[in-house]
């Protein structure tokens, strides 16, 4: 929302109502606007690939851990990511949404390499992906890359920038030797930092910063996907947004696709173009984000979607999910969402493995209930 009047002079500090003041030149717009209007972030219209060509294709995923020997015998694996399949386009952004212990995580470090495929065909961009990352040739490690959550973790605290920038340029050979250093500073440019940065250590830059430097060393080596598991949840609101701009930006000028994982709705759709919902290990349901975000959805998707907050009030009625999410070493028959679900149907839940069901609008959800009487119960919710 920014205009000229901010880049001339500084806002002054007024009052908005009694114990309340702002630094703003547009408040009173901001006012008299609608609240989601103007707080809502917009998806930006990113430009279709010539040739809508899959480079990451995933089919029957399958990534089960086994669990530590009990005094009554072995015990059942746990099935953390139990037969996903999924599409992603050069140059396009896909969303993988869920709670905690879904399995998205998963999903991510068995593509990276770092957590081994139990079964399943993963192919990118023409060559099998399903080696841990000990196996993996070296083209194969510089055209995947991934952003981590906690940037403490995945920098090394002994090591400057300048070292952990100039890494992936050594291994694949980016640059030559002599144009590695301004090959570095257009990197952490591209991320908004400046050449100082190059000799400084991760204790002396700020989480933000961090997650830049972490950003840069993703990119360093001109990757055609990374992986970025919620990137930006341990970063304040404000520089979140920044982040976020950050890796639109990036995704845009290099040419690179993105395979997004967040727990926030929010900010899965402001950023992807498709969009995954995870439960238990398997998705639910998957297609373009607006879809996803319109009646009509798979329950769970409606449940997550009812509790996203607005700034103003609604009357969308939010769905309390009674019950706990069940042991992926021992998941529900049937539909695995049955034993939570407020729309369940009956036995044929408990039983039955949930169609697919492909809406008009081109995404699918797996449900027993047909999409036209979801249509019917959800749009009854949001008080239309």
């Amino acid at each position: 929302m920014a205009e000229t009047a901010c880049v001339a002079s500084a806002p002054k500090l007024e009052t908005v109502a009694p114990e309340h003041s702002v630094r703003c030149f547009r408040w009173q717009t901001v006012v008299d606007q609608p609240a989601r209007a103007a707080f809502t972030p917009v998806v930006q219209q990113k430009a279709e690939p010539a040739q809508k060509k899959d480079l990451l294709s995933v089919r029957q995923l399958k990534i089960y851990f086994q669990q530590a020997m009990s005094l009554l015998g072995k015990r059942a694996p746990v099935k953390a990511v139990d037969d996903v399949s999924f599409d992603l386009a050069a140059q396009r952004t896909l969303g993988i949404v869920g709670e905690s212990g879904c399995g998205k995580s998963t999903i991510a470090r068995g593509l990276a390499g770092l957590a081994a495929i139990t079964d399943g065909d993963v192919q990118f961009a023409g060559g099998d992906l399903s080696q841990t990352i000990e196996q993996r040739t070296g083209k194969a490690l510089q055209q995947l890359q991934m952003v981590f959550q906690n940037p403490d973790s995945s920098l090394n605290p002994r090591h400057t920038i300048r070292q952990s920038l100039q890494r992936p340029l050594k291994l694949f050979k980016v640059v030559p030797p002599e144009q590695e250093e301004e090959y570095l500073i257009e990197l952490l440019k591209a991320v908004n930092l400046d050449e100082s940065y190059l000799d400084r250590r991760p204790k002396q830059l700020s989480g933000g910063e961090k997650q830049r430097v972490a950003i840069a060393r993703a990119f360093a080596g001109n990757p055609q996907l990374v992986l970025c598991d919620e990137p930006i949840s341990s970063l304040d609101v404000s520089v979140q947004a920044a982040v976020l701009n950050l890796l639109q930006r990036l995704q845009r000028e290099r040419k690179v696709a993105l395979l997004f994982i967040s727990h926030d709705l929010n900010v899965v759709r402001y950023l992807s173009d498709e969009v995954a919902v995870i439960y238990l290990g398997r998705i639910c349901e998957i297609g373009p984000t607006e879809a996803i975000f319109s009646p009509p959805y798979h329950p769970y998707t409606e449940a997550l979607v009812s509790a996203i907050p607005a700034v103003e009030q609604t009357e969308v009625q939010p769905i309390r999910l009674q019950g706990t999410v069940p042991s992926p070493a021992n998941p529900p028959s049937g539909c695995r969402f049955h034993t939570r679900c407020p729309r369940k149907v009956g036995m044929i839940c408990e039983t039955q493995e949930p169609p697919a069901r492909v809406s008009e609008a081109g995404h699918t959800i797996y449900c027993h209930i047909p999409l036209e009487e979801l249509t019917v119960l959800q749009t009854a919710n949001e008080g239309v």
